[in-house]
């Protein structure tokens, strides 16, 4: 309880700045924590998720804003000692090793905000491969599976994690299991990521009913033959297979599909668009099976 309440009070001032404000922390008194705000670029912390309720005897004076002869703002909580303040920061940095279930479910959420757990998309950036190795730990000591799926992905798509395998194994943290389950993964994802693209659209424009527009390849053979074509002399073939999940999007918004020059028609292509939207769903949840996650009702 004592580390849910000064986590707490605590938070108010973390969360208590603006969008270009930077923050200095120093201690005026054994009893008073005065924080200084200094203007820098950095990214709002407001955005993490809301702070543990307050208690209702907070008062306005523990977290007044002063500003101070140098025209610097700043924050004045009582009644919190610089050891407690200590303590406070200990738990701010690392809050997942509290035995506290409130702290521990605004930590999970912390985690949660910055790692999104929906699907990625073309725009997702490469996260830093040592940083997605500890998520992959902290999200298995605390049950988060649907986060280790993510993590894991993030290291399947990463080249620097191939290259570092090869040339310096002993320096990649990740177990021996976990490294035969991600190339396991590798082999059956970019199979399936052939297959997808390699496959043409259907027959629909050719069949007896009067449609509006045609292909202009009409047999079988050659509509097979150009499509494939297509994508393997512009290297859509082997640029997508190391991030196929989101590569999709990538040719989905691209000129092929949105811009067409008349070689496919409009219920051809709507097809294929249909199919592999369809298969990034599909290929996202193999993922717990290929990276053998035990899934539970944690999250």
């Amino acid at each position: 309880m004592k580390h849910c309440t000064l986590f707490s009070r605590l938070w108010r001032l973390v969360e208590a700045q603006d969008d270009e404000i930077d923050t200095t922390l120093v201690k005026s008194t054994p009893d008073t924590i005065i924080r200084d705000h200094r203007r820098a670029a950095r990214p709002r912390r407001r955005q993490h998720p809301e702070p543990i309720a307050h208690e209702e005897n907070d008062s306005e004076e523990d977290q007044r804003e002063i500003v101070a002869s140098t025209g610097e703002a700043r924050h004045v909580l009582k009644g919190v000692s610089a050891g407690d303040f200590t303590e406070f920061l200990r738990a701010f940095e690392n809050p997942l090793q509290l035995e506290c279930e409130t702290v521990l479910k605004v930590a999970k959420d912390r985690l949660r905000f910055l790692w999104p757990l929906k699907i990625p998309s073309r725009d997702s950036k490469s996260k830093i491969l040592s940083n997605t190795l500890t998520i992959i730990a902290l999200a298995r000591e605390f049950l988060i599976p649907k986060l280790v799926r993510k993590a894991f992905y993030e290291v399947l798509r990463n080249p620097s994690f191939w290259e570092a395998v090869v040339t310096k194994r002993h320096s990649v943290k990740i177990l021996d299991a976990d490294l035969l389950n991600l190339y396991h993964a590798r082999e059956v994802l970019q199979r399936e990521w052939r297959v997808l693209l390699l496959a043409p659209p259907g027959a629909t424009c050719l069949s007896p009913v009067d449609q509006p527009e045609q292909c202009v390849y009409t047999s079988c053979v050659q509509r097979a033959a150009y499509w494939r074509s297509h994508f393997i002399e512009t290297a859509e073939l082997e640029k997508g297979a190391a991030d196929l999940v989101c590569y999709v999007d990538t040719l989905l918004d691209g000129p092929f599909f949105q811009q067409p020059n008349g070689t496919w028609c409009e219920a051809c292509l709507a097809d294929r668009k249909a199919a592999w939207r369809a298969a990034k769903t599909q290929w996202w949840d193999m993922l717990d099976g290929l990276f053998k996650i035990i899934v539970n009702a944690a999250i």
